[in-house]
């Protein structure tokens, strides 16, 4: 499964100007990790773990070289069982993008939305689904983050603009996949484990809008700033 995601992710066809996070949730040990992350990455992963939880995770995360990677040690329901990153060209896409999904969102009676802003960042939380918009560093976003299987409703607005102009990237927990593949099967063009698996990352192709993929590892560090990181280009060959 690993050796299958790896080179997945090699062949996903990121062109040189375009930036990915690896992004993995997984109750692994620091040595699994590793070994999982070394291929992708020209030098040896170096850093090691610290306690620095975040207000009501217990997150603990580790930085491998500049990769970061979340592990995983939440209360069942505390984190989300998926994200996904958007990354539009440009406003007007992010825009579209936006209106596609809050009109999902208002129209399920699951979701209770308000609104709330913070500096350039415009947050909304439809029950247990949080959008933000925002540029920091990279151009306008959006992301999603959801602590169970969004409904049909929801994900049918995400299909619909994720085939349409944008990028994807899915993390799960095993305990969700399944649910998650009967709903995002048509989203992703990449793989999902299967149930039992360690969770790994699943990165679609970048649509040909010239938008690229940035995430960041939930809202806490959102509020600290983007991050960019290695090309995945270098590690097609």
């Amino acid at each position: 499964m690993i050796n299958t995601v790896l080179n997945a992710l090699r062949s996903e066809g990121f062109a040189a100007s375009h930036s990915s996070q690896v992004q993995l949730a997984t109750d692994s040990s620091e040595s699994s990790l590793k070994a999982l992350l070394s291929p992708l990455f020209e030098s040896p992963i170096v850093g090691g773990l610290w306690d620095d939880p975040w207000p009501d995770t217990g997150a603990c995360y580790q930085w491998c070289d500049r990769v970061p990677v979340r592990i995983d040690r939440y209360v069942v329901g505390v984190r989300p069982t998926f994200e996904v990153t958007l990354t539009a060209p440009d406003f007007s896409a992010l825009n579209l993008a936006m209106q596609a999904v809050m009109q999902a969102c208002d129209a399920d009676t699951h979701w209770q939305c308000v609104k709330a802003e913070h500096v350039t960042l415009n947050e909304r939380r439809c029950g247990r689904l949080t959008l933000w918009t925002g540029v920091r560093m990279t151009g306008p976003s959006l992301h999603l983050v959801s602590s169970e299987a969004a409904s049909p409703n929801t994900m049918g607005a995400v299909e619909q603009v994720v085939t349409s102009t944008l990028a994807v990237i899915l993390v799960a927990k095993p305990d969700a996949l399944e649910a998650l593949k009967s709903q995002v099967n048509q989203v992703l063009l990449g793989l999902v484990p299967a149930a039992g698996d360690s969770v790994l990352p699943v990165i679609s192709p970048l649509a040909a809008t010239g938008g690229r993929i940035q995430t960041h590892l939930g809202p806490e560090l959102y509020w600290r700033g983007l991050y960019q990181y290695r090309d995945l280009a270098s590690r097609q060959a």
